[in-house]
């Protein structure tokens, strides 16, 4: 009989780690930039700067991404 390895077939490397953390963070910013733009009370002729770059950031999730965080 042969002796099995400890290991778990399945692990993960740390870059595979860190970029999964990465993109979560990234997921969880760009829904905070939507939760916020949505609970913004102002009429939007009286939207500033931020809240443009909140509703660009719905269409390009990276910057949404930012924003969630940011603003």
């Amino acid at each position: 009989m042969t002796a099995r390895s400890l290991t778990l077939p399945h692990t993960f490397t740390s870059a595979q780690a860190a970029a999964a953390l990465l993109g979560s963070a990234a997921v969880l910013g760009w829904m905070l930039n939507a939760a916020k733009l949505m609970s913004t009370g102002l009429p939007m002729v009286q939207w500033g700067a931020s809240e443009a770059i909140r509703m660009a950031g719905v269409v390009v999730a990276p910057l949404g991404a930012v924003a969630g965080y940011l603003f």
